[in-house]
């Protein structure tokens, strides 16, 4: 491929591309558009940071439901993020501060198969064949693939097609390059627990991608998933079984898993490893949760493990033998969207601690759900 000159490609180090983006709060009438960066400041470090616009117009706050800003100036926006997060903050007063940055900074990266992974600055109309003109893939290859990351939407294309060279960047997209006849692979996106490519093998189906890309993750929709093929949906089953597992792939092909419209979380707290909120999933168990946070603390007593779950207005409390769960001579205990576990030390606990009644506050503004 000929290469194109110009002044504006110019090729950076990792180390030096960070900048710190300046604000555009002066500009309070313009629309939100995917890809605009909010920063949040509050009292509550999980919350406190910068989130990214997707493409459909949503924002992810994580534990927070997601917020929807698609044709909101930036003022509705700033006060409907901050009342998203302020609602998931202690009633005790504390501000929140929301912020719009400026994206026009972010450069372009690119990873896989290139002389030098590494990132360039974006340009207004820069193209993709002027971004491989100036990143230089890996010689040697009949077919070059590139799996185009445009804010979180990801489509894997082939590089000889003028319509697929002419397509415009924006700040901040990622590259990756694939070698056709170095690596036949397949690509596994979307809710799984590794999104990515993973290596073709004959007969390898469905329900073994999912499989190598760790499986899916509780914010997986199940009846969402597809499978595409030269652009082209050829596998979109509606229903997530053991028959929509068995389609046959072809190297090449991408799968994709959308996520959940709703989330749903239960709480884990007291004596383990990681306490912290949790997706929830069907099927999720007392043992399931306990070991999702890292299991529990060498201080904790199982025998006395407190699931909390507000019912009908009331809290209602039940304890349960996790040790005789985890050795196979109880039932494990289902759970439901909103439930709040607390593993006591080995000294026991009659009471709910504060800290496990403000999660269980916080569940419950929640209703459970994002």
């Amino acid at each position: 491929m000929r290469f194109l000159a110009g002044v504006w490609l110019l090729l950076l180090s990792l180390a030096g591309v960070a900048q710190t983006a300046p604000s555009l709060d002066s500009a309070p009438d313009r629309r939100i558009e995917p890809g605009d960066r909010f920063r949040v400041e509050c009292s509550d470090p999980t919350l406190a940071r910068e989130y990214s616009v997707e493409s459909h117009g949503r924002l992810d706050l994580g534990v927070v439901p997601p917020v929807t800003l698609a044709g909101m100036t930036v003022t509705q926006a700033q006060d409907r993020l901050a009342e998203s997060v302020r609602a998931a903050l202690p009633a005790d007063g504390s501000t929140v501060k929301v912020s719009l940055l400026w994206r026009g900074d972010l450069p372009i990266r690119f990873t896989g198969a290139v002389t030098q992974p590494g990132m360039m600055e974006h340009h207004e109309d820069l193209t993709l064949e002027e971004a491989l003109c100036a990143i230089q893939p890996q010689e040697g290859s009949e077919a070059t693939f590139v799996l185009v990351d445009q804010l979180g939407a990801k489509k894997l294309v082939e590089t000889d097609k003028p319509d697929v060279l002419a397509m415009r960047l924006a700040p901040g997209d990622h590259l990756h390059f694939v070698l056709s006849n170095r690596v036949r692979e397949v690509f596994v996106l979307g809710a799984v627990a590794a999104p990515g490519s993973y290596p073709y093998t004959a007969g390898l189906t469905l329900e073994r991608a999912i499989a190598l890309a760790g499986g899916l993750t509780p914010t997986a929709n199940r009846n969402e998933i597809e499978v595409m093929r030269a652009n082209t949906v050829v596998h979109q089953p509606g229903e997530w079984n053991t028959e929509a597992g068995s389609f046959a792939l072809r190297a090449g092909d991408v799968v994709r898993i959308a996520l959940k419209k709703e989330r749903f979380f239960v709480g884990v707290d007291g004596a383990v490893r990681h306490p912290a909120i949790l997706d929830f999933d069907e099927g999720m168990t007392l043992l399931k949760a306990v070991n999702a946070v890292g299991g529990p603390a060498d201080q904790a007593d199982l025998s006395k493990v407190q699931i909390l779950r507000v019912d009908g207005g009331r809290q209602v409390r039940t304890i349960h033998d996790l040790l005789s769960i985890s050795r196979g001579l109880k039932a494990d205990v289902p759970l439901k969207p909103g439930d709040a576990i607390y593993v006591p030390t080995g000294k026991g606990v009659k009471s709910v601690p504060a800290n496990v009644d403000l999660l269980i506050r916080r569940l419950t503004r929640l209703g459970g759900r994002g």
